[in-house]
């Protein structure tokens, strides 16, 4: 944490300073990424939009949007959430960003009690994604759901949608546990 405060001062004494467009960008990318690790997300929100004002355009902004989109999730601002995950499930050049964009996507589902939408996001990423870390946290939000969130007749009518293979041998583990 003393890490994190030096470096949130010196990048904001290094844009008091004045420097050149490109380097005030990554500042300002750099503060909004801090903030948001730090769990500070109205004021990493504030260093997202200052960039994307100065440069909407640049492949900065691309990442300041998917540092934007969590940060909405985070703050529960959902719709503002969806709405950025989506262009960047199918827009960022970045093909791992993409994934986890639709990893969130689910997740947003899961946060609004829409658990059957949620499991066929997510194991359409588990099926299809090259990305490892995102499959696997696809994998753990849908076995989340089945062990804590899905009632008895829920988990029926999902054991017939999924008849095999994954995430059908959760389910049927499940239901015999209820």
């Amino acid at each position: 944490s003393g890490d994190i405060e030096k470096s949130q001062h010196f990048y904001q004494d290094y844009l008091n300073g004045k420097p050149s467009y490109d380097r005030g960008n990554i500042a300002l990318y750099r503060l909004g990424t801090i903030y948001e690790q730090s769990r500070s997300f109205a004021i990493a929100l504030r260093y997202y939009n200052l960039l994307l004002d100065r440069s909407p355009n640049s492949l900065l902004a691309q990442n300041a949007k998917f540092g934007q989109a969590i940060c909405f999730f985070e703050l529960e601002q959902y719709d503002q959430a969806e709405k950025l995950f989506t262009g960047i499930a199918y827009s960022h050049p970045d093909v791992n960003k993409k994934w986890k964009a639709r990893v969130y996507l689910g997740k947003l589902d899961q946060k609004q009690l829409d658990h059957k939408n949620a499991i066929e996001k997510l194991k359409a990423i588990y099926s299809h994604s090259e990305a490892k870390d995102a499959r696997n946290q696809a994998k753990d939000i849908i076995d989340q759901i089945i062990k804590k969130n899905l009632t008895k007749v829920e988990l029926i009518g999902l054991s017939k949608k999924y008849s095999s293979g994954f995430p059908a041998d959760q389910i049927l583990l499940r239901l015999i546990s209820v």
